[in-house]
């Protein structure tokens, strides 16, 4: 019985059926090195980006005594993959800022709206906001794909 209402709402476990709904997979596979997709999330905006190898480079030079948030992590902190940056591209402020990415002092991100500037790890780096852009839980499922939203991979056990 539960197969046949698997893809419905399953009573057994709610919260599980909830988490999916949070849960999306992008296509790697069609973002050019140096270029970032963005996607909407339960009112959020992610974006993946695949990072070309000069900007890569030069992330292990940045004095992380010079970063604003208190916890500035390591770029190998913030990422799974070398070359696939995944962060939260805006902060939860009334104004609902855009994040513009590969623009700003840094080469990351920029809102214009604030004047806030991040590095190429999602770091701020300039601006009135001290903590660094979100990185959400994902997971690479493959080669291609990467799951944002998923915390790991599941087995073929796993009823969801």
């Amino acid at each position: 019985m539960k197969y046949v209402i698997r893809n419905g709402v399953s009573f057994s476990n709610p919260i599980k059926d909830v988490i999916s709904v949070c849960e999306f997979e992008v296509n790697l596979k069609n973002i050019a090195s140096g270029r970032a997709e963005r996607a909407s999330w339960p009112n959020k905006e992610v974006f993946t980006w695949q990072r070309a190898a000069k900007q890569i480079a030069r992330m292990p030079t940045v004095d992380m005594h010079l970063l604003p948030d208190p916890d500035p992590e390591l770029d190998t902190d913030r990422v799974k993959k070398s070359e696939w940056l995944i962060v939260i591209g805006e902060y939860n402020t009334p104004s609902r800022c855009i994040m513009l990415p590969y623009d700003g002092m840094y080469g990351g991100f920029l809102c214009y709206y604030h004047g806030v500037h991040y590095d190429v790890s999602g770091r701020i780096r300039r601006g009135s906001v001290r903590t660094n852009l979100e990185v959400p839980d994902y997971v690479f499922i493959d080669d291609n794909t990467v799951v944002i939203g998923r915390k790991k991979i599941r087995s073929n056990f796993d009823t969801h």
